[in-house]
């Protein structure tokens, strides 16, 4: 059975720093066992959310066996004594072209939400945007990054998403599209803005009060709608046409990779 039928059938996916040393928080044992119900035989795939991945085989009922063993559960040697890996690391392969979406801060509910939507549509790349228009508390912008990296993490599990997308650090509008500039041509959502393209890989979300007329200048509008969608729906929007347009592109270019190996034209 190959690898892909393997996580295709996997009942769960994990995330760990390092595949070599597999540690699980206390919250994700929880899940697994009282949850998901992990039995003996059911298969679970691990992953270092970037470029590793494994397939696992759980050896007992894991709730009955947990209830056995009193102690902590998260540490790396627990893991060998609950699961037993059915393949070798297998990589993930890299986007032909990488995605990105910059997200102007908004209230923690709807940040959340839209983080949760790109990771799932799979976005590559997410950027938090301090607008001149942001709604934040000024005293204390910095947003929780353990939480939204904890948003992200069970996102990607619950999509089956292998590779997490980076979850970059809070910038001006200004350094932000510098950034993202680096993946390749870069948007700025605005109504009345140019149509998308097939060209662009990252697209910045403007506050709920719309981007300023200075920002305005950093980069091409783009229009998402004929209508004016909330931030976080914008961002959606944009993140699942960027990830189609991204996926054309490494389909198409597997496509011309295979026919040079066949050595047809």
């Amino acid at each position: 059975m190959a690898p892909d039928n393997h996580l295709r059938q996997a009942k769960s996916l994990v995330f760990t720093k390092d595949l070599n040393l597999i540690r699980l928080n206390e919250s994700t044992w929880h899940h697994l066992a009282n949850v998901l119900r992990i039995d003996t035989g059911d298969l679970i795939a691990v992953s270092d959310g970037d470029n590793l991945y494994q397939i696992f085989q759980s050896l007992h009922n894991l709730k009955t066996a947990l209830n056995r063993n009193q102690r902590r559960k998260n540490e790396e040697a627990e893991f060998s004594a609950y699961f037993t890996p059915v393949t070798k690391p297998q990589k993930t392969e890299k986007k032909e072209r990488e995605t990105g979406i910059g997200l102007s801060l908004c209230k923690n509910d709807k940040m959340e939400w839209a983080l949760q939507k790109l990771t799932e549509v799979g976005v590559d790349h997410i950027w938090l945007i301090l607008a001149a228009r942001s709604q934040v508390k000024h005293s204390d912008p910095k947003p929780n990054y353990p939480r939204l990296q904890k948003i992200i993490e069970e996102a990607a599990s619950q999509a089956r998403r292998l590779r997490m997308p980076l979850l970059h650090e809070l910038l001006t509008p200004q350094a932000a599209y510098e950034e993202m500039s680096r993946l390749g041509r870069v948007a700025m959502a605005e109504p009345g803005g140019k149509t998308f393209a097939g060209d662009l890989s990252c697209v910045m979300i403007g506050p709920e009060g719309g981007w300023t007329p200075e920002e305005l200048l950093i980069a091409d509008g783009l229009e998402l709608s004929s209508g004016i969608l909330r931030v976080e729906t914008a961002a959606t929007v944009a993140g699942y046409l960027l990830s189609g347009i991204a996926e054309s592109v490494s389909s198409e270019s597997n496509r011309k990779k295979s026919t040079r190996q066949s050595g047809t034209g």
